[in-house]
């Protein structure tokens, strides 16, 4: 009686980490559909020209540096990787 107890309870368990581990892929997935995305943003803006104005180039480099991590933040924050997690 207890063995089948404990079993069930393990069976609880393997299929809540189940749960967590296929949406966990899911969050990888879309990360991974976002970083392509950047990276076909980013292959497309490096086939534009550099400006010969150092100062543009400084504004162009603190703008994309805001956007970046901004727009990371926002992401992982929506995939819920940037809350603290809970004990267990």
């Amino acid at each position: 009686m207890q063995a089948l107890s404990r079993a069930g309870q393990r069976a609880v368990k393997l299929q809540d980490s189940l749960r967590v581990v296929r949406q966990n892929a899911a969050h990888v997935d879309e990360l991974m559909v976002w970083l392509n995305d950047c990276h076909i943003l980013l292959t497309a803006k490096d086939k534009d020209s550099i400006p010969d104005d150092l100062t543009v180039v400084d504004a162009l480099v603190k703008e994309h540096t805001v956007c970046t991590s901004t727009d990371a933040r926002r992401k992982m924050s929506d995939l819920g990787w940037a809350k603290p997690r809970r004990g267990r």
